[in-house]
């Protein structure tokens, strides 16, 4: 049986009334700072018995990705998914209900980085009532903001379903706009039992005693968690792939559904075997140097009202990342696979394997005409 986004946060504050936790930690992310990692640690950990409770009926876990890259652990999504007006199976609550109140008085670890993936989306503002009289402790861990920047871009390209194929200009001013902290702030303003809102560095976190899970454990005086036996979950092709995801993304716009993601899937399994040294940057030097200073300038508040350390926030931005360069020839090789795989999937018209230089006209020619073939399916009713 399904049900309302509204009934289901007033079976979630219901169970957490029968419960009575000492303390709630909720970790919110941010994407792209080790949640995955950290969820799996969890998931694995030994709490019962030090009075915590990461519980596992909630747990969200999505399909294998291709060539068995891992697990994609989407935590307890049900609380990032509670504002964008979703049914939920009573099932699932059922289930969290009968392991809570297995568990009385103990406390819980929470976990959903889509919370902090973007603070337009409003995900905070929807748990003030069911968090309202509780004791709230949320964590956010930042990394430095031109590098998370990218590695979301490149997420957003990579997704699969997804299907960015935009450039990073395009998306310059939404990727930093999603960066800003200070939205969160304001909407954790209005809980009517404001939390204790922490803001942790991952940066320095990772290079700590323990790593991040001990970094983690120390700040929130929580018992130790062992690392998870796999530690390749939910792991991103490297950038010379992401770029010719992107193009594959572009020239196969009027592919639909299932047909896309199993496209998608065998040409990350031809992909996974050029990968190696690729790591690199859709930003130059001088963006990132530009959103660091400029990141660095307008979230000054995390530390002048308390939520972020003085030291942490300085290292965010400091020194000069190492950049790897692209490699062109790779890079050259990777568009070749692309076009040759869509054209053995009969998405073709290509006169000759692209060049890194024509790639241009090709990806505006084939874009826009796999948008206009969707946009006559959608006409259609086909999809």
């Amino acid at each position: 049986m399904q049900v309302s986004s509204a009934v289901a946060a007033a079976r979630l504050r219901g169970t957490l009334i029968a419960m009575k936790p000492r303390r709630i930690l909720l970790h919110a992310g941010r994407v792209k700072t080790g949640s995955t990692f950290l969820q799996a640690a969890l998931m694995e950990a030994a709490l019962d018995a030090s009075g915590w409770l990461f519980p596992r009926s909630l747990l969200h876990i999505g399909r294998f990705q291709p060539r068995d890259r891992g697990v994609r652990l989407n935590g307890h999504a049900i609380l990032s998914r509670l504002s964008v007006g979703m049914t939920f199976d009573t099932g699932l609550l059922n289930a969290f209900h009968t392991e809570a109140l297995a568990r009385p008085g103990h406390s819980l670890i929470l976990s959903a980085e889509d919370l902090g993936r973007d603070p337009r989306d409003n995900r905070m503002q929807a748990l003030g009532e069911i968090f309202e009289g509780f004791d709230v402790e949320i964590v956010m861990y930042l990394r430095r903001p031109s590098t998370w920047i990218n590695s979301v871009y490149i997420e957003r390209i990579t997704s699969g379903h997804g299907r960015e194929f935009r450039s990073y200009d395009d998306l310059a001013s939404d990727l930093f706009a999603a960066a800003r902290t200070a939205p969160f702030i304001a909407q954790l303003r209005q809980w009517k039992t404001p939390p204790k809102l922490v803001f942790r560095n991952y940066d320095t976190a990772r290079e700590a005693d323990g790593g991040l899970l001990g970094d983690f454990a120390r700040a929130f005086d929580l018992p130790r968690v062992e690392a998870p036996e796999r530690v390749d979950i939910n792991r991103s092709p490297d950038f010379a792939a992401a770029r010719g995801i992107r193009v594959f993304n572009a020239l196969s716009r009027g592919v639909t559904g299932d047909v896309y993601e199993d496209l998608y899937g065998q040409l990350l399994d031809n992909l996974v075997t050029l990968e190696g040294e690729m790591r690199g940057s859709f930003l130059t030097e001088e963006q990132a140097r530009e959103i660091d200073a400029r990141w660095f300038a307008e979230n000054r508040a995390l530390v002048d009202d308390g939520h972020m350390d003085e030291a942490d926030y300085a290292a965010l931005i400091d020194g000069d990342e190492a950049r790897i360069l692209p490699d062109a020839v790779l890079e050259g090789q990777v568009m070749t696979m692309v076009c040759e795989h869509l054209a053995r999937s009969g998405i073709n018209g290509f006169q000759a394997a692209p060049t890194l230089s024509g790639i241009g006209k090709l990806f505006l020619r084939h874009g826009l005409a796999g948008l206009r073939r969707r946009s006559r399916m959608l006409l259609r009713g086909r999809v």
